[in-house]
């Protein structure tokens, strides 16, 4: 609708212009973003992945005492630990997945941010060099004309000095 309300081909092309650098400059805006997000992203990745690790040398570092067995009692009490050392190996084994989880995820955001950072640098350089393309075809055109005015200034020039000269000439011959 815009685009109709204008009317010479100069007044469209400028509004081309300023709609292509209002793009790009929101382009640029929504990679920062994006990248700030994925940047908090990583930061809580690692938080978390920082505590399981904590978690999981704590766990290691649990020790366990064992007393001699005076009685029957005592001895089913150790089966009773030794399941509660299975359930402990069983969460230790859990948290050490979760933790290759974690580092997998981190390393997918990583990559993603590295993808984000070269698309924002591959679209800076083709929006220099359509700037630097479109210098140097004005450039060119203004250069191009000028020749043209000047060889137009210097026929008109030349007219002028014919007629001034054939002027001249009959004014003198009479």
């Amino acid at each position: 609708m815009q685009m109709q309300s204008l009317r010479g081909g100069t007044e469209a092309i400028a509004r081309l212009d300023q709609l292509e650098a209002d793009y790009y400059d929101l382009q640029l805006q929504l990679y920062e973003v994006q990248f700030e997000i994925l940047k908090c992203e990583e930061l809580l990745l690692t938080a978390q992945l920082e505590s399981i690790k904590r978690l999981i040398s704590e766990k290691r570092d649990e020790v366990v005492y064992y007393d001699t067995y005076e009685s029957m009692e005592a001895m089913l009490e150790k089966e009773e630990m030794a399941a509660s050392a299975y359930l402990q190996r069983e969460e230790l084994q859990k948290l050490q997945q979760k933790a290759r989880q974690l580092e997998a995820r981190r390393g997918r955001v990583s990559a993603k941010k590295s993808y984000l950072r070269n698309k924002k640098e591959i679209c800076i350089a083709k929006h220099n060099e359509k700037i630097q393309q479109r210098t140097r075809i004005e450039d060119e055109y203004r250069t191009h004309h000028t020749v043209q005015l000047v060889s137009l200034d210097s026929k008109i020039l030349n007219k002028t000095l014919f007629f001034t000269c054939f002027r001249v000439g009959k004014i003198c011959k009479e």
